[in-house]
């Protein structure tokens, strides 16, 4: 009787063992997702605003090349 017992104890146990580290699993899962995310979108932006500025870097000195032969 006592083993039976023992051995329901441990089926219970282990099956809310299991629950919570799904549970927990899932929760770590979610956070690292919104963390990827946030990170991806800040590199996404520095990416975009490096090529902004690369662009209007190389509109002027195209501009200032342009400029300079018209005034000779």
């Amino acid at each position: 009787m006592c083993n039976g017992f023992t051995r329901l104890q441990t089926q219970f146990h282990t099956r809310m063992l299991t629950l919570r580290y799904s549970v927990l699993r899932s929760r770590i899962l979610n956070i690292q997702r919104y963390c990827r995310g946030y990170l991806a979108r800040q590199n996404y932006s520095r990416k975009l605003n490096a090529i902004l500025i690369l662009q209007s870097e190389v509109r002027r000195h195209i501009a200032q090349k342009t400029n300079t032969s018209l005034s000779y």
